[in-house]
């Protein structure tokens, strides 16, 4: 098999220079004569091996996802020997697995379980974050002494790895990683564990990386974590979600639904748990159609008034809900930055005194503590 993929390879001629624009990026089929020769050759060769040559002849590197961009956009297919030695060197060269293992929660080297009161958030998209929030947020941490903090998802916004095209209120990623680097310095001095999910927007840069096979989930963290805080965050890169005291799930889902707890209700009866679900940017709180699993939509930490693609073009989705939530004792609390609806209650709680009052506000029905007051009163 190697004998013949050699034999194929040599046989080709190299392929002709490919043109660039001014930015530096490659104009493939601008040039006839790269186009025929990519219609003649591009057939026998796999995409590793059309990446190579390409790359050879052009002097820059080139990604495997462009080329196979490439072969989509020019309507070019591999024919069906070059198919099968593509799928024969792809099988062999995967790492064997010396041993399965059970995945999700029973995973005990890569799932993430959180255990203790903490605060969960989602879509901060740094750096269009809402800095009133997170101040706020920190607040209530303070107050209540909340250690743990959860990034449901979307910490960063990436725009500059973006498959979609560019527009002037793009944000450059020096500026991007600055500022996350930044953000994440503040909130180790508030929480000491930060449970960080990798969403798509997280992904992105993985995604537009000139060689994705080179490029992981732990290289982008390197990236953003220094000496301060490599030891206080921890990424979720594998599972997009994460489970809380053994009762909650946060999880950031593969689906979106314009209705507020649809989704989060339709996982909590496919899990048989209590739903917190990120991603859409919602607020919603409520009860599963059994009535016993509580269902909430994640909120977001991002600024709507700084996203571009909202507020240049009219939508019918749901406008975007920032807050987040705090888990104390397994009662969900929300904090939605809404005039009528941002909660006081943890003002009045002097710290030393938190288990003794929080027990109380949240666990203790209205009725029964009125009757155990008339009870001491008689």
């Amino acid at each position: 098999m190697a004998h013949k993929k050699e034999e194929i390879v040599r046989s080709i001629p190299p392929a002709p220079r490919i043109a660039v624009d001014s930015c530096g990026k490659a104009m493939w089929l601008n040039s006839p004569a790269l186009l025929a020769w990519l219609r003649e050759y591009a057939p026998k060769m796999t995409n590793s091996e059309l990446m190579a040559t390409l790359a050879e002849t052009s002097g820059r590197p080139i990604a495997l996802n462009q080329v196979a961009h490439v072969r989509r956009i020019a309507g070019i297919r591999m024919d069906h020997d070059t198919s099968k030695r593509a799928y024969d060197k792809r099988v062999h060269c995967q790492p064997e697995i010396q041993k399965l293992t059970l995945l999700g929660p029973a995973d005990k080297e890569r799932f993430v379980s959180v255990q203790g009161d903490t605060i969960v958030t989602s879509d901060w998209h740094v750096p269009h974050h809402h800095e009133e929030l997170v101040a706020r947020m920190l607040q209530v941490a303070k107050a209540l002494n909340i250690k743990q903090l959860v990034i449901n998802g979307d910490f960063l916004n990436e725009d500059a790895f973006s498959r979609w095209p560019s527009h002037p209120f793009n944000v450059g990623w020096q500026t991007e990683k600055h500022m996350a680097r930044s953000l994440l310095q503040d909130l180790v001095k508030t929480f000491d564990r930060i449970y960080y999910i990798l969403d798509n927007h997280d992904r992105r840069i993985i995604a537009r990386h000139e060689r994705p096979t080179d490029f992981t989930e732990d290289d982008l963290m390197d990236i953003l974590l220094d000496a301060t805080t490599r030891g206080v965050v921890r990424a979720s890169t594998f599972y997009r979600y994460v489970t809380i005291n053994d009762v909650w799930r946060v999880t950031s889902p593969k689906d979106y639904r314009r209705a507020k707890l649809s989704l989060p209700g339709r996982l909590a009866q496919l899990h048989h748990t209590n739903i917190i679900s990120g991603g859409d940017h919602l607020f919603g709180l409520g009860v599963d159609d059994s009535a016993r699993y509580v269902i909430a939509n994640n909120c977001c930490v991002v600024n709507p008034a700084e996203v571009p693609y909202i507020n240049v073009q009219d939508t019918s989705f749901p406008q975007w809900s920032p807050g987040f939530y705090a888990i104390i004792d397994n009662v969900l609390h929300p904090f939605v930055l809404h005039e009528n609806l941002w909660p006081t209650w943890w003002q009045w709680i002097d710290p030393k005194r938190r288990q003794g009052v929080r027990n109380t506000l949240t666990s203790t029905p209205r009725s029964e503590r009125r009757r155990r007051r008339r009870g001491k009163r008689s």
